[in-house]
């Protein structure tokens, strides 16, 4: 008999909601990449389209090679290392006496459902959602207007999905399947795949660490995030001329994305 997720998301997948989410998802990827090859050769690094409250941009993204111990020395020296490491499980998993010893610092698990397909989900896919976008003979114009209006269907579509799997995961079988050993975990089969439970990857309490055991354990095995860099080097608390110390500019990428223009406001408010 199946359980109430396997008949959830069956029934997600039947009414044609994930099996369009995901059309749209390719049909975005291929007018965006249309779009970039009508705009690179333009000296112009971002445009609008106000008719379609949406705006084309390119940004330049930094790739750096850090020299993260430095790094983290420089961020002890400031008050700031417990702010802005978290331990690197690739390095911990090398030290197998500080891995065992650290489970006492480590914050609880958090899950969440991950959705695996088969071939008669591949088949439903292209028999009832095919693509009818053809970009190659598009102008310009109809692929803002297309990706104007498959957007707004997008968002839509994903609201109802991150809530079909916060809906599961409150579901009694889910919570026992999350309550077993990562070993003992079984997949939840349906008609058209599996439904897994997924841990996120382990985090730990880097203040607990910092106090109660040395600082060197959050110098040598921790990395600092770079979301918190940046918040920080915005609030003035570390200089951009500062980081540079402990790192080397090894490639510049542009990349293109194409965003409304709410969420270029949104954007720009936390810079």
């Amino acid at each position: 008999m199946n359980g109430e997720a396997v008949k959830r998301i069956e029934a997600f997948i039947e009414s044609g909601n994930y099996p369009r989410l995901k059309q749209i998802e390719k049909d975005m990827k291929l007018l965006t990449t249309e779009m970039r090859g009508f705009l690179e050769s333009s000296e112009i690094k971002r445009h609008e389209f106000p008719k379609y409250q949406l705006v084309a941009r390119f940004t330049a993204k930094k790739i750096y090679k850090t020299d993260t111990q430095g790094l983290n020395e420089y961020l002890f020296d400031i008050g700031l290392l417990p702010y802005v490491v978290g331990i690197d499980q690739t390095r911990l998993a090398q030290n197998q006496d500080l891995y065992e010893q650290l489970q006492d610092f480590r914050l609880p698990d958090r899950f969440y459902v991950k959705a695996n397909f088969n071939k008669e989900y591949k088949r439903f896919q292209a028999e009832f959602f095919p693509s009818y976008i053809q970009s190659e003979h598009m102008e310009l114009e109809d692929i803002v207007r297309n990706l104007a209006h498959l957007k707004k269907e997008k968002k839509v579509l994903t609201q109802q999905y991150n809530q079909l799997k916060k809906d599961l995961m409150k579901l009694p079988e889910i919570q026992h399947v999350m309550k077993l050993p990562s070993e003992e975990r079984k997949s939840l089969h349906h008609k058209y795949g599996s439904l897994s439970i997924q841990s996120y990857p382990k985090k730990y309490d880097s203040f607990q660490i910092f106090n109660q055991l040395k600082e060197n354990i959050l110098i040598k095995y921790g990395k600092p995030k770079l979301q918190q860099l940046e918040q920080f080097s915005r609030n003035g608390l570390i200089s951009e001329r500062d980081l540079n110390q402990y790192r080397v500019l090894t490639d510049i990428r542009l990349d293109f994305s194409v965003i409304t223009m709410d969420d270029e406001k949104k954007i720009l408010s936390v810079i």
